[in-house]
């Protein structure tokens, strides 16, 4: 069964990290870095853990992160 990348998202960094995605690079396209450093932009938005944990899943990827807001 295929997830959206909402769902997907939510369960690698949680509620709260996919509603900071969604909010802050919704509708546009994200790269993920393999290895975020701690100046990365992912890391200052979502917090080390949450970014480690995305870059795990998605590393090297670009994801299209949907024009949606979660409240």
């Amino acid at each position: 069964m295929r997830t959206s990348l909402v769902e997907e998202l939510t369960e690698v960094v949680g509620v709260a990290a996919t509603r900071a995605l969604l909010d802050h690079w919704g509708g546009r396209r994200l790269y993920v870095p393999l290895n975020p450093d701690g100046m990365h932009q992912l890391v200052r938005l979502l917090g080390s853990r949450a970014a480690r944990e995305l870059a795990a899943r998605y590393g090297g990827d670009r994801l299209e992160i949907p024009g949606v807001r979660v409240r």
